[in-house]
């Protein structure tokens, strides 16, 4: 398989449609999963489902060269992909020098590196650019919530992206599934929202959490939602999502106003 001529390839999840596309390199795309015209212009491309949800049927009508997946992941999703003999590069991105690499191994397969490397270096002085302006200032405790029904705390990117933009992430920074107890006992100053899939939350449903009325997020009104494609899609895009958490946490150097 050359990254000479066009591939043609299907792109199961918006991080990665959102890097072709800042590779120039959509029109190498032959269809894409339903989220993500949130992040690019995809046009009229063939809809086709995540990688959660994966159906070699719809994926394998379209005649794809590679398929490129990425998180969140379901076994039984891949297994079924491979079993019908589709190639499938998996990407699991956990921080953000996972996703620069990415980034870079994508801008080699398609013969964009150069424009890879472009893409990683806007994104890293972007980066370092958000750091200098928050640089002296309070680090509040923030807690990133992106499911409500188990609890569920963001990715270690998104940990990252709140240090780059003057919070301290709690509990610990970790991700995954927490506990109530946990969130209490870090007592969040803010608590943004970004529940994956949902584009407006109900942050009412955060404030009168029972028992959370001791939180001082809770106590001072600072639970905001942000767009949650903005950090939780592993792409280029996080330049975006560390200015809103910069909004939410340091309004005052407001680039993009969180909600």
């Amino acid at each position: 398989m050359s990254a000479k001529r066009s591939l043609r390839i299907v792109s199961l999840e918006p991080s990665v449609t959102a890097i072709l596309s800042a590779l120039g390199r959509a029109d190498w795309l032959v269809g894409v999963s339903k989220w993500c015209d949130q992040v690019a212009e995809v046009g009229d491309l063939p809809r086709v489902s995540t990688t959660w949800c994966a159906k070699a049927e719809e994926i394998t009508a379209l005649d794809p060269d590679l398929v490129i997946a990425s998180v969140p992941y379901r076994t039984e999703s891949v297994c079924e992909l491979l079993q019908a003999d589709l190639d499938v590069l998996c990407l699991y991105p956990q921080r953000l020098d996972d996703v620069f690499r990415h980034i870079l191994t994508l801008g080699r397969l398609t013969d964009a590196s150069r424009q890879a490397e472009q893409v990683v270096a806007t994104m890293q002085g972007s980066f370092a650019a958000l750091r200098a302006r928050r640089r002296d200032l309070p680090r509040p405790r923030v807690y990133v919530e992106i499911w409500n029904d188990p609890l569920m705390c963001a990715s270690p990117w998104v940990a990252e992206l709140v240090d780059i933009a003057g919070g301290q992430p709690v509990p610990g920074g970790r991700s995954g599934r927490v506990s109530e107890q946990e969130i209490l006992s870090a007592d969040p100053q803010i608590i943004v929202v970004a529940w994956a899939g949902i584009p407006q939350p109900e942050l009412h449903k955060v404030m009168q959490r029972p028992g959370w009325q001791q939180v001082e997020a809770i106590r001072t009104g600072r639970v905001l939602a942000v767009d949650e494609m903005a950090i939780n899609a592993p792409g280029p895009n996080l330049v975006r999502g560390a200015e809103l958490l910069l909004s939410c946490i340091h309004p005052e150097l407001a680039v993009e106003h969180c909600s």
